[in-house]
């Protein structure tokens, strides 16, 4: 017998409270005092109770059920003795895994070894291949000869894609005949890893058959992989600098040390000590880099290496597209706030991409694909959108997209249309302060941690200290961030998530009549972290992102793009002059492996109504013990309460005499 969850024994530790309970009990007879004696009380010798182990058997069938209890959790089933390979009429199918974490061995010793030693103990036997990645990869019937099912084997090589292996495993009963009386068997060459054979997702093979799986591992290798790298430009005693924060993640129950490197023609390195089972992010900065790509590596131990490295694209990005929406019949106030806007938009800032910016009027939201614009400001011109905009604003911000809302003297009624299509769930409460510059405000709160604040929590910043003379008086949202306000009761930029876009409010208007922050030096440093601001950690760098091995035509098609070849190596390939970083998988970096009973169940447990090809239910060589378990305790359960009613009833029988 085995158990698919041995962990649950530990349960077994409760056998010991209803001993307890049982030796705690103290029975002290009850005292009688007859007339004659009553006065006689100081002689008297009082009768001492006794501990001891009472209705042994109550006690034994209550200790049965709570084990009981504990084995049903265990999952116990019972593994049938397994019939000889050797001999005639025997079927094998050799079931190759192909995923990317076989490569953490020496794929082709292995399988070929293992295979060859299979077919010298078989020379009798028909033999049938399999070998599957995230599809089926090659195939050989059944009845093949054993020399060339062992040269298709030597051609095998695991691929660099996550594993996928139910297509491949719902055709193993198609290679078994249907004679009567033969002798079945499939070898699985797998890892076990989690991310490949989670029970859940494996069909069941419906021909009798047994089953053996050939692990290369003894247990579940260590690996350190990099899970994700975020890029920054910035210049730096008229130098560029590139600063990347990478996560690293440590697999290994044991701590590890490894070298942390970036490459770009010029190459920095840190040192690096992960806890075991742990995630760290490590930032590391290289200076004036000579190439436009830069490779992030791990160094590592022996094992899986395609989680080692990360392509980036740190040269010239393609411009940043952002539209400013006006009214159809603009005043010449929002003309000018307009041209203000564009005009620090387009700034170019050394080390960060340009900006292209589209003012339009309200059509511009339904003449042309508005997912181009990496944000869209609207500058007090809500009330001029009709219904199909504000559809096609809905749909943007939920594919992604980024809104700011300036504030003006409409707030009101614009807030107010934003609130009823669910762009925004900030309320106008009213208007703060004057415009006649006699009194004025400050910023006297900021979010700290906030992706956008983050640039000003270093000392040298004027965010702060720019006067406000007049604010949209806002009440956020419940789920909203307020990241700047006059106090933390009064908002003056609001963040909201919207679908898996994100919308900001601004409650002061760009006007100088409002507040000086349009001169402040503040100024385009905020402006640039909204608009680069990355809603639902999606990578919108104007980068293009994709796994090696994954068809992105539609990722670059959703980008205007036209792809002519399909690329399956790593790194920075340019597609119609815009930067795609092709990176291998991290699907396939976790080692953890499944436990091979559970495959084993999951893949022989025949269908309760299903029938084999000879017209019998299929048979497995595991037999799932949890329904005996189950029918024994419903009797123990039964025999504790025929006691518990016997003693009660022994007890409640008037004495004799």
């Amino acid at each position: 017998m085995s158990l698919l969850a041995p962990l649950f024994l530990a349960g077994l530790a409760a056998l010991a409270v209803p001993i307890i309970l049982h030796l705690m009990h103290r029975e002290v007879p009850r005292r009688v005092i007859f007339p004659t004696i009553r006065h006689i009380l100081k002689g008297q010798q009082f009768q001492s109770g006794r501990r001891g182990l009472r209705d042994f058997w109550t006690l034994l069938a209550r200790l049965a059920i709570l084990a009981l209890i504990v084995l049903l959790f265990t999952r116990p089933i019972w593994e049938k003795p397994k019939t000889a390979v050797a001999g005639a009429g025997r079927e094998i199918v050799l079931f190759y895994d192909l995923s990317a974490s076989m490569s953490a061995v020496d794929f082709e010793s292995f399988a070929v070894r293992k295979t060859r030693e299979i077919i010298e103990a078989e020379p009798n036997a028909n033999f049938a291949m399999l070998a599957s990645s995230d599809h089926l990869v090659d195939r050989a019937d059944l009845g093949t000869p054993a020399g060339e099912v062992l040269a298709k084997v030597k051609a095998l090589r695991p691929g660099v894609v996550p594993g996928n292996h139910s297509t491949a495993l719902s055709a193993i009963d198609g290679l078994f005949s249907e004679t009567p009386g033969v002798r079945r068997l499939i070898y699985l060459f797998t890892d076990l890893q989690q991310q490949d054979w989670a029970p859940s997702s494996l069909p069941r093979v419906s021909a009798q058959t047994d089953l053996e799986i050939v692990n290369p591992h003894e247990k579940a290798p260590p690996n350190i992989a990099i899970l994700d790298v975020y890029p920054e430009h910035f210049m730096r005693a008229e130098k560029r600098r590139i600063r990347a924060t990478v996560q690293i993640r440590n697999y290994s129950l044991q701590p590890m040390q490894a070298k942390l490197s970036i490459t770009a023609g010029t190459a920095a390195s840190v040192d690096v000590r992960l806890r075991g089972e742990y995630s760290e992010k490590h930032v590391i900065d290289l200076e004036d880099p000579t190439t436009n790509e830069a490779v992030v590596e791990i160094a590592s131990l022996e094992g899986y290496q395609l989680d080692n490295a990360w392509h980036i694209w740190v040269g010239p990005r393609p411009p940043t597209q952002v539209a400013v929406i006006l009214d159809e019949d603009p005043t010449r106030q929002k003309q000018i706030e307009a041209l203000f806007l564009h005009s620090a938009l387009t700034v170019n800032t050394p080390g960060l991409p340009a900006t292209k910016v589209d003012v339009s009027g309200p059509d511009l939201l339904w003449s042309g694909d508005i997912n181009i614009y990496k944000a869209i400001f609207l500058l007090d011109a809500v009330q001029a959108l009709g219904e199909i905009e504000m559809e096609a604003l809905q749909t943007y911000l939920g594919d992604g997209g980024t809104v700011v809302y300036v504030a003006g003297r409409r707030s009101a009624d614009n807030l107010a249309k934003l609130n009823h299509w669910d762009i925004t769930g900030n309320h106008f409460l009213g208007v703060l302060g004057q415009s006649d510059q006699l009194s004025a405000y400050s910023l006297g709160y900021m979010a700290r941690g906030s992706s956008v604040t983050r640039v000003f929590e270093e000392e040298g910043s004027d965010l702060l200290l720019f006067p406000i003379y007049k604010v949209a008086k806002l009440q956020a949202a419940q789920d909203a961030t307020v990241l700047l306000g006059i106090n933390e009761a009064t908002p003056v930029l609001i963040q909201e998530d919207v679908g898996r876009g994100v919308c900001f409010t601004l409650a002061i208007n760009l006007s100088h009549l409002w507040s000086e922050f349009a001169t402040s030096y503040s100024f385009l440093p905020l402006l640039d972290q909204i608009v680069q601001y990355q809603p639902g950690n999606e990578k919108k760098r104007g980068v293009l992102v994709a796994d090696v091995g994954q068809d992105y035509t539609a990722i670059a098609a959703a980008a205007s793009l036209e792809v002519t070849e399909i690329v399956d190596q790593p790194g920075v390939h340019m597609i119609d002059g815009t930067p795609l970083e092709l990176n291998y998988t991290r699907l396939e970096s976790d080692p953890r492996t499944v436990d091979s009973l559970e495959v084993y169940a999951q893949l022989l447990k025949s269908d309760s109504p299903g029938v084999t090809a000879a017209g019998k239910r299929p048979a497995s060589n595991l037999t799932d013990l949890r329904y005996v378990v189950a029918i024994a305790l419903a009797a123990f359960l039964f025999i504790e309460l025929l006691f518990a009613n016997f003693r009660r009833s022994r007890k409640a029988a008037p004495a004799e005499g």
